[in-house]
């Protein structure tokens, strides 16, 4: 009877082991290959109810207005884009620009001031030691120097690739606009032989998924906007007590940026902090710095209770889920992977698949 049941626990395994294997493989290379059909498809799927109701009532062929809605869309989208890149690639390019200029007037000074009392510290020690101080303070600032004008060089010259990377999302964005539009047009054919394809219990299940999908994503989000909240809070006093001038807004742009994963509130206090002890102001320096500490310190620490709460998983499964999540896919794991557990639990939990005992 045991040999039976471990044959039977080494089956199951195998196969849910090959199903990961499966579903990772599909996600890692063949969602990205498939993303301008994936992206057309969610614009159809989206505009759909708007689409059938503005039809209900103007009265209106479904498919001129899908086609009405869907162009209306995309010259939207597309405006908007043109605008916010262009005004974002000028001002990153004039900030890249004055990067050379900032530090030859403010921080080289600086530098400069900071190697001449070390100096005048050290004026007791023996000469020899004095010119060796007065060398490498030399040579550190001939290499910054030489390492600002390298990332404005690198930086304008990702601008030129990144220029020159254009053409291929508009040929990704093309076909998406395509595979939407067909979508759109004839929605319910494409849906109607979709079903068809599916048996009743798989349908039930797919429908499951959709539902626990979409309540997860809106607690998930809710999630995040406490956190965004408690940064934002947070941030406030902070840079109040700190003496910033408008801490409230500057709070507000450090808490949105907060909501990226990879960067998060340290990707502007870390090198304010920098900045800050390069020109000489070390008492605001510090302070920041404390006060990164917490936030830090406060948003690791609260993340994965608060969105485990949320939406319904153990805070030690939620942060085991990010963590797997971000090694295997990046952001989207981060956020995926959590919302997967979560959607596989309730189906385990209604009884629609066994994978645990409660």
């Amino acid at each position: 009877m045991d040999i039976e049941r471990q044959k039977s626990f080494i089956v199951q395994f195998i196969y849910w082991l090959m199903a990961a294997g499966i579903v990772y493989v599909l996600l890692k290379y063949g969602v990205p290959l498939l993303m301008p059909f994936v992206i057309g498809s969610l614009v159809a799927i989206i505009l759909r109810p708007l689409t059938e109701w503005l039809a209900r009532a103007t009265r209106l062929n479904r498919k001129l207005m899908a086609i009405l809605i869907l162009l209306l869309f995309y010259a939207t989208m597309g405006i908007l884009l043109f605008l916010s890149a262009a005004k974002i690639v000028t001002l990153i390019r004039g900030f890249i620009v004055t990067i050379p200029n900032y530090y030859i007037v403010n921080i080289e000074p600086a530098l400069q001031k900071l190697f001449f009392d070390l100096t005048l510290l050290l004026n007791n020690l023996d000469p020899s030691l004095q010119t060796t101080i007065q060398s490498l303070a030399g040579n550190a600032i001939s290499s910054l120097a030489n390492m600002v004008t390298s990332f404005s060089t690198s930086a304008l010259n990702w601008l030129t690739s990144f220029a020159g990377a254009v053409p291929g999302f508009l040929i990704n964005f093309i076909f998406a606009i395509v595979t939407s539009f067909f979508l759109s047009v004839d929605f319910p054919g494409i849906q109607s032989f979709l079903l068809r394809q599916i048996r009743p219990r798989q349908l039930l299940i797919l429908r499951m998924i959709r539902d626990n999908a979409l309540g997860t994503m809106g607690k998930y989000i809710k999630a995040y906007a406490m956190l965004m909240t408690l940064t934002f809070v947070e941030l406030s006093i902070g840079l109040w007590l700190v003496g910033v001038h408008r801490p409230a807004l500057v709070a507000l742009g450090i808490s949105i940026f907060d909501v990226l994963p990879v960067l998060g509130t340290g990707g502007i206090l870390v090198p304010w902090v920098i900045i800050d002890l390069i020109i000489g102001n070390t008492r605001r320096a510090v302070k920041i710095l404390i006060l990164y500490a917490i936030v830090t310190t406060v948003r690791n620490t609260l993340e994965p209770k608060v969105v485990g709460q949320q939406i319904g998983l153990h805070p030690l499964i939620t942060l085991l889920c990010m963590y797997i999540g971000t090694s295997l896919f990046g952001v989207v794991g981060l956020l995926g992977l959590p919302i997967a557990a979560t959607i596989l639990k309730n189906l385990n939990d209604n009884g629609t698949i066994k994978l645990f005992n409660r």
